[in-house]
């Protein structure tokens, strides 16, 4: 690794990007103490945006400042959620004072937090979200392997997405990715079968990326909102914000490639970060909270497929290689017999290159050996 990439790596390692102290303007957001319920964080922008007039809010309690009671109590039955300290919930639509607003909620270890995001004119939604999954499901290919699985898959989540480019990127045993299936519109350069080092996504990222299976950034050139907190509060914690504000590090990797806008739907198997799929759009792109939902929850069905495609896999290798070990039955016969007519099988059944057998004093080899 060359010193630049060395330095590179340990900024992005060291940047603390779980608490930006900022968010992305296509939203606002406001934070609450979880024992006291007085508003601890509030971004510079949540009055004009959810309230339609600025004010001061800290320190106030939450269902004072929400003066709704309806929305309070949606929040408070989503925070009694066993698993809100895990994953953000999106509530609902709020008629509120500015517009009508999609509002979610997550918790951290001190405090409550909902985001506020302005929803587009009805016309302008999707009808049916679980429609919109069902169609995309259907139009993955299972059982024919796992690259026919991967290229079906980018193919229908650009479909809903509308991104210039959408890739499958898989991570392999050494920690590198490889753009492994891609789906992209005309004249746009190709991506698929390039490898990135490990360090290309650092060790932090890949754990949020696990907590936090989905990221979006709708223009990189954007201004960011700053957040305001009480002079007692910690920095608050965005892991599962969908508004966290954008490293600028990412921002300049992202803009050296062209993209202005991006999506990252994190492939989980068995506990573990198993690859992305990633979007790309070279001008800014701001989905709905609709749309953004419909991928995430793909991102989790395509997780189970993979799952489900690696253990047919490994069904299927277990059947052969049985089968292979009753064909070899090497009772009564001439070993040097039997590797001459299962050699190449037995370089299936184990993914070897090469083979070799030393029998009475003499060698046999088989593919590509030293």
């Amino acid at each position: 690794m060359k010193p630049d990439e060395k330095l590179a790596l340990s900024n992005c390692d060291k940047e603390p990007i779980h608490i930006p102290g900022r968010i992305q303007s296509f939203g606002a957001m406001l934070a609450f103490d979880r024992d006291t319920e007085e508003v601890s964080h509030l971004s510079e922008n949540f009055g004009s945006m959810v309230l339609g007039t600025d004010g001061t809010f800290l320190g106030r309690k939450v269902a004072e400042v929400l003066s709704n009671d309806v929305l309070t109590h949606a929040v408070r039955g989503a925070l009694a959620l066993p698993t809100i300290d895990r994953q953000r919930d999106r509530i609902g639509l709020f008629d509120l004072e500015t517009c009508l607003t999609d509002v979610a909620v997550y918790s951290t270890k001190a405090h409550n937090v909902i985001e506020f995001e302005p929803s587009p004119p009805t016309s302008a939604r999707l009808q049916s979200p679980v429609s919109m999954v069902r169609s995309m499901m259907t139009a993955v290919t299972e059982g024919a392997g796992m690259q026919a699985l991967l290229e079906s898959a980018v193919k229908a989540v650009r479909h809903v997405s509308g991104h210039d480019r959408v890739m499958a990127y898989r991570f392999l045993e050494n920690g590198d990715g490889e753009v492994a299936a891609e789906c992209k519109g005309p004249g746009i350069e190709p991506y698929l079968g390039l490898r990135y080092p490990a360090w290309d996504i650092p060790t932090q990222v890949r754990q949020i990326m696990l907590r936090a299976p989905f990221r979006v950034i709708g223009d990189t050139r954007a201004d960011h909102t700053g957040l305001i907190q009480a002079s007692d509060a910690p920095p608050l914690d965005m892991t599962l914000s969908q508004l966290r504000g954008v490293s600028p590090i990412h921002v300049e990797y992202l803009e050296n490639m062209g993209v202005r806008a991006t999506m990252n739907v994190s492939l989980i198997v068995r506990g573990k970060l198993w690859g992305l799929i990633a979007f790309h759009h070279y001008r800014p792109r701001s989905l709905t909270p609709d749309q953004r939902s419909i991928c995430e929850l793909f991102g989790q069905l395509a997780s189970m497929m993979i799952q489900q495609e690696e253990e047919r896999t490994r069904l299927g290798m277990i059947q052969r290689t049985q089968s292979l070990i009753a064909a070899m039955d090497t009772r009564g016969s001439d070993l040097s017999a039997v590797f001459d007519r299962f050699s190449r099988d037995f370089m299936d059944a184990v993914g070897a290159d090469g083979i070799g057998i030393v029998c009475q004093g003499s060698m046999k080899f088989d593919g590509d050996v030293p």
